[in-house]
């Protein structure tokens, strides 16, 4: 769950604001609150918290010397911890320090990216070592200029929350079953089509990729598949394909570290599930065709082993070397199906395939492999706004 947000367009009430002021490095700030700095030099991660001359909290907040949307971002997810530190309901920003050729939109979107990002919460199995709900309505002025960015970046944040909340979800709560309720429910919230091919299905098809990843768990594997067409387009789509493993023991091969962590590894279809989303509440006139991959990769007396030789629904076979390999697997039979059923004009994928990209890449940035290279440069670009490094 995440709080609810309001954009406020009347006067705020003193009584319950918090006042921030984003003050971007380099840049002195008005007078009355220079003494409350104290001669400390306004930084991006400066955060200082007061009252001024007529009793009203205010909490100065520091930003990178250019005021970019990413210090904004991180400013405004600052912001929202003081408002709560002070039990107030409502956050007045000031952006008058900001310079004049300042991009009201993409202000207005990364203040409420960050503010959105700010009230997630992750505290629903918490029992009773949560006293406090941080549920509770974030109230937000901001001058009308930045208005639309800011509806638009609450849109956004509410799909990235829907993704990370699923991400986030344990896997004895979102196993193959519940995340395809998720995605069902989804689809039903955003006038979706919903379909599955459950594992009998699959077996028709030829699927033995995806029937040999969720072999071995209780909750069969299945393609899980949402597509946005307002108006009933009978356009190419775009396809967007998710790895949705939802626990990964690594199988036989089991991995060494005990598997800690590995609900994550649903991760692709949770973005996937939160970029439909997304589309959904921009209302985008371009169809959409989500594929998710959904299986748990388990161990008992029917998993998979190495050694196997497998075949996917396009006749390729594939001998199995290493059963922590299996988003490959999975992926494979999900593409080839998407494919060739929706002859897309453009197909993306999104997964936690191999701890690779973190030897290479770090923990920051995502790797992305493309056959072409236009593609990738409009992805690339499209990031940018978001401060994704692709």
């Amino acid at each position: 769950m995440s709080a609810s947000i309001r954009l406020l367009t009347t006067k705020p009430s003193s009584k319950d604001s918090l006042h921030a002021w984003f003050i971007p490095a380099g840049t002195t700030p008005p007078a009355p609150y220079l003494t409350v700095l104290a001669g400390t030099p306004v930084t991006a991660s400066l955060v200082r918290m007061a009252f001024d001359t007529q009793g009203r909290r205010f909490c100065l907040l520091g930003l990178d010397a250019s005021g970019s949307t990413k210090s904004l971002r991180l400013a405004a997810a600052r912001a929202v911890k003081s408002l709560r530190s002070v039990n107030a309901k409502t956050l007045v920003f000031d952006l008058s320090l900001l310079t004049p050729a300042t991009d009201d939109q993409a202000v207005g979107r990364a203040l409420a990216e960050g503010i959105s990002i700010a009230t997630f919460d992750t505290k629903p199995y918490a029992g009773t070592a949560s006293t406090q709900s941080s549920n509770a309505e974030v109230t937000v002025k901001v001058e009308a200029r930045f208005h639309k960015g800011f509806r638009e970046g609450l849109l956004l944040g509410r799909a990235v929350n829907t993704a990370r909340r699923l991400a986030a979800t344990p896997p004895n709560l979102a196993g193959p079953s519940q995340l395809t309720a998720h995605a069902q429910a989804l689809a039903k919230t955003h006038g979706m089509t919903f379909r599955v091919i459950d594992a009998k299905a699959a077996a028709k098809l030829g699927m033995g990729g995806l029937l040999a990843v969720g072999a071995g768990s209780a909750d069969a594997p299945r393609l899980v598949i949402l597509e946005w067409n307002p108006g009933g387009k009978k356009t190419k789509p775009i396809l967007l394909v998710g790895k949705s493993v939802t626990y990964d023991s690594g199988g036989l091969s089991i991995k060494s570290d005990g598997g800690k962590g590995m609900k994550a590894d649903k991760s692709g279809g949770c973005t996937m599930l939160g970029v439909m989303e997304a589309i959904a509440l921009q209302k985008l006139r371009t169809r959409v065709v989500c594929i998710l991959a959904v299986a748990e990769n388990m161990i008992d007396a029917n998993c998979y082993r190495l050694d196997d030789i497998i075949t996917h629904c396009n006749g390729v076979t594939c001998e199995i070397t290493n059963t922590d390999a299996e988003g490959r697997l999975v992926l494979a039979d999900a593409l080839a199906w998407g494919t060739k059923t929706y002859q897309p004009s453009t197909v993306i994928d999104a997964a936690t395939l191999t701890g690779g990209v973190l030897v290479a890449l770090g923990k920051t940035p995502t790797g992305a492999f493309c056959n072409n290279d236009e593609l990738q440069a409009r992805l690339a670009q499209a990031a940018r706004p978001a401060d994704e490094k692709v």
